[in-house]
């Protein structure tokens, strides 16, 4: 059963911002999104550096203790995964290209 509303809209959304976000990285380019909800009278402007800094710093601020995630919302975490994720993966890298860097003696 397909529910009516806001959950296939965040769907939706997040499926976008994933494509967004591979176009930048696949491209090398800045890019932007603005989206219309049928729900909110205003578009929103998701630009990936902004909010970027953002969620790093949520994710510092929980790290120390200063604030926790428990009232972000659904679209924050979504957005804080991402960004762990990204995260994740750039240290994956980097211990790949360590693993593969011959040691001089």
């Amino acid at each position: 059963m397909i529910q009516q509303g806001k959950p296939p809209t965040k769907k939706r959304k997040k499926g976008l911002m994933k494509n967004v976000s591979e176009l930048s990285t696949l491209c090398g380019i800045d890019v932007c999104a603005i989206m219309y909800n049928p729900y909110e009278s205003q578009p929103k402007k998701h630009c990936k550096d902004n909010r970027e800094e953002e969620m790093t710093q949520v994710m510092f601020n929980n790290i120390s203790g200063e604030k926790v995630i428990c009232g972000l919302n659904l679209g924050d975490l979504y957005d804080l995964n991402w960004l762990l994720d990204e995260k994740m993966r750039d240290i994956d890298k980097r211990i790949t290209a360590l693993d593969n860097t011959p040691l001089n003696p």
